[in-house]
Parts: C-alpha cells; structure tokens; sequence
C-alpha cells in the first residue's frame, strides 16, 4: 500500500517517506526526554510536581463554562424524555395528592422505558428532570426538628395511629410511609423509655404501645382492679378486648417480683380471663331462669 503525503506531495518515493518518518520518531522522542528532564528538575527544585499556573479569573470562567455545558446537555436529555416523563406525571395519586416521583419512575419501569443511562428509573432521575423541563418543582426541605415535633403533637392526641393515617393527618407536610413509620416509632421508644414495667416484661413496639404503658399504670397504682375495672379507666380512641387486657395485666404481675403461693392464687383471681366468662354464664343463666 503506497501513503501519500499531502505536504510532501504524490510523487515522494518511500525512501523520502522513510527517512521523514525516521526523523519525526527521533524528534518526539527527544521532545519526551527533554519533558521529563523539566519536571524532574523542576520537582526536586521545588518539591512539587510542575503545574500549568492559570489565574483566578481563568479557571472561574473556565468552571462556568463547564457547568453550563453540563446543563446543556442534562437539558437535552430531559427533552428527549418529556413525553414519556409528562405521561407518568399525568397519572392521579394517593389521597388526591399529585403522584409522587417514585410512583411515576415505577410507571415507566412497567413500561419498560430505559433512563438515559440505560438503568431503571428511580425518584432521583425522575425528580431531576421534571424539575429541569419546570414540569413539577421539588418540595421544600422540611426541618427534622419540625416534623418530629408535628409527629409528636398528633401521637400524644392519637397513640394507635399508623403511618398511613399520619400521613392523612399531614397532607401539608412531604412525608413519606418509611419516614412517618421511623418518627411514629420515635415517639413509641420514647414512651417505653419513661416505663420501667415495659422493659421488664419486655413487650414490643406496636400499634398497642399506649395501652400496654397505660394498663400498667393502672395496675402499679391499684393491684387489685380486675381487667374489667381497668378497661373503664382506659382512654383509648381504639377498642380494646378484655382477655388483652387481662393477658397485660398478667405479664406485669408476674414481672413485678416474686410470689408466694397465696399471691399466685390471688393473682390467677384477679387477672384470670375465666373469672369474668363464669360470671357471664351465670348472668345468662339467671336471665333465662
């Protein structure tokens, strides 16, 4: 195969193109050694690697201009997705709210629509460039001192609310079900905190919570109330069972020291569910007599 050389022309042999291309090896490779030679000397000179020495102002406009090409392109690739990204927003979301960016990058994870990096869509992604093509602004960041507060406002009035319900409660603030699930648990650890009978007997951190600490309160300052008595003092906004009642009142008793013979019969008295179901039969049957 015959090279033509435009600078050299069509008529140069291969003995010229030889003898140029030698030289033009030599001369890049001296080019190297006199580089090297530089730095080196410059390092042991100085201590420091050698570096190209640009003004403030250079490297400030030279920043911008980066930073504008990237929104250049991030825009470019929003564009291209806004059909599909106005299509997942279009969709209607939980309790009459807009639907969030999670629910809207699972819309198109179901149809099967690649993100610009060839992934899976996600909120971040999705929230990126809705915001880039002003489709939808991003909330505002809410405080975490305020939202703990808030959460603690609605659990003392309701203790048996749920994360779901919190979030009805607080349609102003952007609270998801994880974190309404973590700060809800927050305020339950916190409660148990102040009562030394959960710790000991050892309960879990449920929807219950509040009346367990509350039956055992009850029951530390009147041992002797039956479950009955004790489900007439409760305040609860949910409806509690006896035989629940009677089954903590039970678990604190017997968490609470040790007894003798007479305290267990007395105990298995007072807080035996069969107590209060004789009674019922015989109410029964007096009624049918």
């Amino acid at each position: 195969m015959h090279f033509i050389v435009a600078a050299l022309g069509r008529d140069c042999d291969d003995f010229t193109l030889h003898i140029y291309a030698s030289l033009a090896q030599q001369e890049r490779k001296m080019i190297s050694e006199r580089i090297k030679a530089a730095l080196a000397r410059s390092k042991n000179k100085f201590g420091l690697r050698h570096r190209m020495k640009r003004s403030k102002a250079f490297r400030r406009r030279l920043q911008m201009l980066a930073v504008a090409a990237k929104r250049k392109a991030a825009l470019e690739r929003a564009e291209a997705y806004r059909v599909h990204i106005e299509w997942a927003l279009s969709h209607p979301g939980k309790y009459g709210k807009p639907i969030s960016f999670l629910a809207a990058a699972k819309k198109l994870n179901e149809r099967q629509v690649e993100s610009p990096m060839g992934g899976r869509w996600d909120s971040t992604n999705m929230a990126n460039m809705a915001c880039r093509l002003g489709l939808r602004e991003r909330a505002a960041p809410v405080p975490l001192k305020l939202l703990r507060a808030r959460v603690r406002e609605v659990w003392k009035q309701h203790p048996d609310i749920t994360a779901k319900q919190l979030r009805r409660t607080l349609p102003e603030l952007p609270l998801g079900e994880t974190r309404a699930w973590r700060l809800i648990r927050e305020c339950r650890l916190a409660a148990t905190k102040r009562s030394p009978t959960y710790k000991r007997v050892g309960w879990q951190l449920d929807q219950r919570t509040a009346a367990r600490i509350q039956v055992s309160a009850i029951w530390k300052r009147h041992p002797e109330f039956t479950g009955k008595r004790v489900l007439q003092k409760l305040r609860l906004s949910h409806y509690v069972s006896l035989p629940w009642v009677q089954k903590v009142m039970r678990e604190c008793w017997r968490a609470s020291a040790r007894h003798t013979a007479e305290q267990w019969r007395l105990g298995r008295r007072f807080y035996s569910p069969h107590r209060d179901r004789k009674r019922m039969t015989r109410s029964r049957r007096q009624l049918i007599s």
